[in-house]
């Protein structure tokens, strides 16, 4: 019995241990420092399937956001907000039960390249942009 309990107390812990640099590492949009890297006054939106266009004006007037372009493919809108106010404006339309989500326009970019000695005879990438 005793040696059971030690047994699973250092299976918790290795656990734990283990687990630590995913919590730590952890980012989330809010805790980004001002100047991150994002436009502060363009954020995306998604509203859900369904919502008409009248639906999404109105949403858009209410909140004080104007429709700068949609990316095409997938119905995401680029909405213009005030300067600086991106990260507000998307928890704004995040609440609304229309949207399906809303996040700054946040700017990606690869950090390293592949190690792997067969990337550039993968078939697929060359169609990637």
């Amino acid at each position: 019995m005793k040696k059971t309990t030690i047994l699973l107390l250092l299976v918790i812990g290795i656990l734990l241990i283990s687990s630590l640099p995913t919590i730590v590492l952890a980012d989330s949009p809010d805790s980004r420092a001002p100047g991150s890297s994002f436009p502060s006054e363009q954020i995306l939106v998604s509203f859900e399937p369904g919502t008409t266009r009248p639906v999404a004006a109105r949403i858009h007037r209410q909140l004080g956001g104007q429709t700068k372009a949609t990316i095409s493919g997938i119905g995401v809108q680029v909405v213009t907000v005030s300067q600086g106010r991106a990260m507000a404006m998307a928890k704004a339309y995040s609440s609304n039960p229309k949207v399906a989500y809303a996040e700054p326009d946040f700017v990606a970019s690869a950090v390293d390249s592949p190690d792997d000695q067969w990337f550039e005879k993968q078939w697929g990438l060359a169609k990637v942009e």
